[in-house]
C-alpha cells in the first residue's frame, strides 16, 4: 500500500517485565477483555478462533468501532493485525522478546500507512495511548502470574 514517496509512521513503544510470556499471551488472546488494558478503549471481540484470518473490532472511545483482522499467529510470541481505513491501514505487531536475564520484553508497534496528514494524525493519537496500554498489560500480567504462584 505504500508509495515510493510515502513511507508508514511508525510508533513502538517496549517494556521489560518479570511476567511470564504465558500471562502475556494470554491477556492478548482474550480479546473481549482487552479494554482492561487499553484503556482507549470501551470493547473488543473477535469472531473466531484467535488464528490469522479471524476478523473482529475494536471500539473506541470518541471514534466509533473499528475492524480488524489478525494477520500472523506465533503462540507465546508474537502476533500481528490489520485495520483498514479509506485510504490506507494500521498494522500492529506484538512480541514477546525473551532477554538474557530470564525477563521478557513486551513490544507493540503500529505502522499506519495512509496518506499525510491523516498517517500523522492517527500515529500521533496511537502514541499518546500505546506506552500506558502496555504498561497496564505488562502490570496484569505480572498480577496475574503472581495470582497462579499462591
Amino acid at each position: 500500500m505504500t508509495s515510493p514517496a510515502t513511507r508508514p509512521a511508525v510508533v513502538e513503544t517496549a517494556v521489560e517485565t518479570t511476567a511470564a510470556a504465558t500471562a502475556v499471551w494470554a491477556l492478548w488472546a482474550d480479546v473481549p477483555n482487552w479494554p482492561r488494558w487499553d484503556h482507549a478503549l470501551s470493547g473488543a471481540r473477535l469472531d473466531g478462533p484467535f488464528a490469522p484470518g479471524s476478523a473482529g473490532a475494536m471500539t473506541v472511545h470518541g471514534q466509533g468501532e473499528l475492524a480488524f483482522t489478525l494477520t500472523a499467529i506465533e503462540p507465546r510470541r508474537r502476533f500481528a493485525d490489520r485495520t483498514g481505513l479509506p485510504d490506507g491501514e494500521v498494522r500492529f505487531e506484538h512480541r514477546i522478546e525473551p532477554l538474557e536475564d530470564g525477563r521478557i520484553r513486551v513490544v507493540h508497534r503500529a505502522e499506519v500507512d495512509a496518506p499525510e496528514p491523516i498517517a500523522s494524525a492517527i500515529a500521533s493519537s496511537i502514541e499518546q495511548g500505546l506506552p500506558t496500554a502496555v504498561a497496564a498489560l505488562v502490570a496484569l500480567a505480572e498480577r496475574n502470574g503472581d495470582d497462579r504462584a499462591r
